[in-house]
């Protein structure tokens, strides 16, 4: 009977380790659905979720919150040129540029293909323009070489700036987006 019960409890205490371990690797998979695959930035979703939780924050304390929205001019013509590997090598090079060039409490993330968008707690509208127009210079100034030919390739990004008012985070990222997109429009063209 003693052996029995010193069985049962071993077997118990075996099957919490099982599923704590099943436990730890649900959250790891659902947490790893939140970063992009090809830079080591967060996606969509974890933008949205980082959004939410920095209003929250900014409200309790008072203190201004901003986003910048990056997005490469022509990247499809990178795409189309010089291959898909290419263009994805130029995205993670622009993941790492602009990375190196935002302060160290900012949050950088991929919202989709070329475009990326930096959460900036505690800055107000004016400095995350200043920023806004540091990461379009750094952008600007990348001298990515294409791995086939060495051959440099000029880049340019769009970018536009937003302070948070009272929206909520879908409705801060679609006015980035709609501010974005006016950006873009008003862009000379090159004939």
């Amino acid at each position: 009977l003693i052996l029995l019960t010193f069985g049962i409890y071993h077997l118990n205490q075996e099957q919490r380790a099982i599923s704590q371990q099943m436990s730890k690797r649900e959250k790891h998979f659902r947490e790893h659905r939140l970063f992009d695959k090809l830079t080591p930035l967060g996606a969509a979703e974890y933008l949205r979720q980082q959004v939410q939780r920095a209003l929250s924050q900014a409200r309790e304390d008072e203190q201004p919150l901003s986003l910048v929205a990056v997005d490469l001019d022509d990247f499809a013509a990178i795409n189309h040129r010089y291959g898909p590997a290419e263009g994805d090598a130029v995205l993670q090079a622009v993941a790492q540029l602009l990375l190196l060039n935002l302060r160290r409490h900012d949050l950088l993330c991929r919202l989709a293909g070329d475009r990326f968008v930096a959460l900036l707690p505690n800055t107000g509208e004016r400095q995350a323009q200043t920023i806004a127009g540091e990461l379009e210079a750094a952008v600007a100034s990348l001298a990515h070489r294409t791995s086939r030919h060495g051959e440099r390739l000029h880049l340019h990004a769009t970018s536009s700036a937003l302070m948070a008012v009272d929206e909520n985070a879908d409705e801060l990222l679609q006015a980035l987006n709609l501010r974005l997109a006016g950006a873009k429009q008003t862009l000379p063209r090159c004939a």
